[in-house]
C-alpha cells in the first residue's frame, strides 16, 4: 500500500468519527515515518516501508490478542476490533 493511500484512510476514519480505526491508522503512520527514518529516506517512504509497518502493527496486536487475560473480555474485544481494522489494510500473502 502507498504512504499515500494510508493518509487518506487516516482522513476518511476521522470523517467517520471512528476514534478506534484512527488511532489503528495513526500508529501505522508513525511506525512507517520511524522505518523510513531508520533507513534515512523520511521524505519517501515506500510501499515496502509502509507494508512492513502494517505487519509490524499486525503481529504487535496478535500478541496483544494472545496474551490478553482470559477474564479481560473487554481488552479481547477492543485488540480484536484493531485487528479487524489492521486485517482491512494488511497486505494479502500469497498462499502455499
Amino acid at each position: 500500500m502507498k504512504f499515500q493511500e494510508l493518509q487518506n484512510k487516516l482522513v476518511e476514519a476521522m470523517k467517520e468519527k471512528n476514534r478506534v480505526k484512527k488511532t489503528v491508522i495513526a500508529d501505522m503512520i508513525a511506525c512507517a515515518k520511524n522505518m523510513a527514518i531508520e533507513k534515512g529516506c523520511k521524505d519517501n517512504i515506500t510501499e515496502e516501508i509502509t507494508d512492513a509497518a502494517i505487519l509490524k502493527s499486525k503481529k504487535i496486536c496478535q500478541e496483544q490478542i494472545d496474551t490478553c487475560p482470559k477474564n479481560r473480555l473487554d481488552l479481547l474485544e477492543a485488540y480484536t476490533i484493531c485487528m479487524g481494522y489492521i486485517n482491512e489494510l494488511a497486505p494479502k500473502m500469497m498462499s502455499a
